[in-house]
């Protein structure tokens, strides 16, 4: 079934304990430019954890994260915890568009939380925070869900029991006074800026690609001229038959 499929793939989102997938510091988006990390919401949290990231792409998402939920601060490990669970995600087979819906509604949660403890909230506090933030919104975006046995399991379990996860889900949703629901014009707004990032990262991939084959494909100068002279003949000849 959909459900036992996704929760094998999750279960590969351990690995990234010890997996790494993007070691270079040189890390290309896939229009084969490199990541300019000072432009990004705590770049310098992001590139440090690069590893941790499954693709470029998450890097940009999670930095967008990160300024929508007006993150002051965060330290190594809550960075890693972050883009270990935008993987978790993606090895759970959910289309992109529902995990930018995910990022959008927990960014739009977290303000609240950071409002009222965020003065009691170390760097080393935000990523569990941010991603028992996810896992609520995850719930409530997604018809089909992982449970949060498997989401302790592989993100929580050093951190603490599952009956503390749920005490510290009740009390997220309490800030909340229990509505997961954002104001439509708010969830627009922040939807399209995860959306925007996959696009823009669409867009230039493809032009680079464009160019690529262009480059593979395209004959030498003097053969160019010598297949437009053939090809020029061969409309003629076309002409007159017809």
């Amino acid at each position: 079934s959909a459900s036992l499929t996704r929760w094998q793939a999750a279960a590969v989102s351990s690995q990234f304990d010890t997996d790494s997938t993007l070691q270079s510091g040189d890390l290309r988006r896939r229009d084969g430019q490199a990541v300019d990390w000072d432009s990004l919401w705590l770049g310098h949290r992001l590139k440090a954890c690069r590893r941790f990231a499954s693709c470029s792409d998450d890097i940009l998402l999670v930095a967008c994260l990160f300024e929508l939920a007006r993150l002051p601060a965060i330290d190594d490990d809550s960075t890693a915890l972050i883009l270990r669970t935008l993987n978790f995600l993606r090895l759970c087979d959910y289309a992109i568009e529902d995990i930018c819906s995910v990022l959008a509604h927990a960014s739009a949660y977290f303000i609240d939380a950071y409002g009222i403890c965020g003065n009691r909230m170390d760097m080393a506090e935000v990523g569990n925070v941010m991603v028992t933030l996810m896992f609520i919104a995850h719930c409530y975006v997604h018809d089909e869900t992982c449970s949060l046995h498997v989401w302790h399991s592989h993100l929580f379990r050093d951190y603490c029991p599952i009956g503390t996860l749920n005490l510290a889900i009740v009390r997220l949703l309490e800030i909340r006074k229990y509505v997961l629901r954002l104001e439509s014009q708010d969830l627009l707004r922040r939807f399209m800026a995860f959306l925007e990032v996959i696009q823009q990262q669409d867009s230039a991939s493809s032009m680079h690609d464009r160019c690529l084959l262009e480059d593979a494909v395209s004959p030498p100068e003097e053969e160019q001229g010598i297949l437009e002279s053939v090809f020029g003949r061969f409309m003629t000849f076309a002409y007159d038959f017809g």
